[in-house]
């Protein structure tokens, strides 16, 4: 499961520790309520909601309510044919022939981005 971005967090930690309701929370963030009332339930178990104590620094709200969201990634057009593409790296066949054996296959992508997948498949 993806944390929320840092910024999203104080936000609604500042919000729950002033009194804001999770659903108006929720409403404002354009966030769910389940994920408002999971991280005040977070929130809580840390002790951030203490009004009286100074709001958590960015690391220790990214240490404490979870990891970090990680990049959107699209799959490279040549992960249908990685294990044909490992075997013949294996067999020690040149970048050339490796493209027209996985064109016989049906891949029809090129780009410098396949010969850099390629290439980190091989290790």
């Amino acid at each position: 499961m993806e944390r929320l971005h840092v910024h999203y967090l104080r936000e609604l930690v500042h919000r729950l520790r002033a009194g804001a309701s999770q659903r108006q929370i929720a409403h404002d963030l354009c966030l769910a309520r389940m994920t408002v009332q999971k991280y005040a339930q977070l929130a809580a178990a840390a002790g951030y909601l203490d009004a009286f104590q100074p709001l958590p620094e960015a690391a220790e709200l990214s240490a404490r309510l979870g990891p970090p969201p990680l990049p959107p990634r699209t799959p490279s057009t040549v992960e249908p044919y990685r294990a044909h593409v490992e075997q013949l790296l294996a067999d020690g066949v040149e970048m050339m022939t490796i493209f027209d054996r996985i064109g016989e296959l049906g891949y029809r992508g090129w780009s410098p981005l396949t010969c850099a997948h390629i290439r980190a498949a091989s290790g």
